[in-house]
Formats: structure tokens, sequence, C-alpha cells
């Protein structure tokens, strides 16, 4: 259904088939598909397009069982949103941390990703209520997991509080890249 002309939509529609590949554990598929794709992300300078491809890679590392590797790209690509600013894309980002430390039973990971998003809090040119909501989510995923009271279902509603509900007021919005990842 999608017009061979429009590349940047058949890209982002395969990079979601991807994700849907590795979240199945069909890792070769994945990987097939992602390295298959690879020209046509190069097709795209957009950091934010290299930034998710890059997730992504580190996503199929995860799968791959390479914890080590896939962990510093993820680092990587967390700092980056950091960076430019992508206060969606870097909340995103951390919980899905917060999942994979919590899935490989790496609760004290999981708790100091908690922390680095809170403190992260203080370089964001956020408004007081949505600093104050991120506070509490963050700290409320800390004490849960700390009570080893985390579950898939509360990472899944924090992610979608994060994604369509967290609203941001203030900053620059010409440096606030938000995304809907």
């Amino acid at each position: 259904m999608i017009p061979e002309s429009d590349k940047r939509l058949l890209m982002f529609a395969e990079s979601i088939r991807i994700d849907a590949l590795i979240t199945r554990g069909l890792k070769r598929e994945a990987m097939l598909r992602f390295e298959a794709l690879t020209g046509l992300y190069d097709q795209f300078g957009d950091p934010f397009v290299q930034l998710r491809r890059r997730f992504t890679a580190a996503r199929l590392l995860e799968a791959l069982g390479r914890f080590q590797e896939a962990d510093a790209l993820f680092a990587e690509v967390i700092a980056a949103d950091l960076e430019q600013r992508s206060n969606k894309s870097y909340f995103l980002d951390q919980i899905y941390m917060v999942g994979s430390f919590t899935r490989r039973g790496d609760v004290s990971a999981a708790v100091d990703t908690c922390k680095q998003a809170i403190d992260a809090l203080s370089i964001m040119d956020l408004d007081e209520t949505s600093d104050g909501q991120m506070r509490k989510l963050w700290s409320s995923i800390a004490v849960k997991l700390q009570r080893k009271a985390i579950t898939v279902s509360v990472i899944t509603a924090a992610r979608q509080f994060i994604k369509t509900q967290w609203r941001t007021v203030g900053g620059d919005a010409l440096l606030i890249k938000e995304s809907a990842v």
C-alpha cells in the first residue's frame, strides 16, 4: 500500500516491522530485514532517523544476548537524545532500559536508570509541572523496583504516559524534538 516513491514512509514501516520481529523473538528475520534496510537508512541524514537506527541495532544486539555491546549503544543513543533535547525520546529510551534491565534481573541497573532520568531533569528546560510529573514517575518506578513490585504493566503504563499524556511547556520549541516513537 505504500508507494515505492515514499522512501521515508517505507523506511519507517520496515523499522516498525523489525521492532515487532525483535519483540516476537524472531531475531534472524529481524537481522536480515535490518541489514536490507541499510541502504535506505543511509539516504536519510536526519539525526532522529540515525538515532532510531542505532537504537534498533542495540535492540538486535540485546536480542542476540550481546548485552555489553547493546548497552554501550543504548547509552550512546540516550546521551544523544539528551544532548539534542529530545526529551520524550530520552525518557522513552530510558523506560525501555528499565524494562531491559528488569528482564535480565539487574534491578540495580534499572534503579540507576531511574536515578539518571531524575538527574537529567536538572539540565532540561522544563516547566515546573512537567518536571514534577517526571520526578514523580521515575521516583515511583525506582520504589517499585526496590520493592520488587515492578511488572510489565507498570513499565507499559509509564511508557504510555510518556508517549501520549506527558506534555512539556516552556523551553525552546525549536530545540526540543519530541517524537512519538
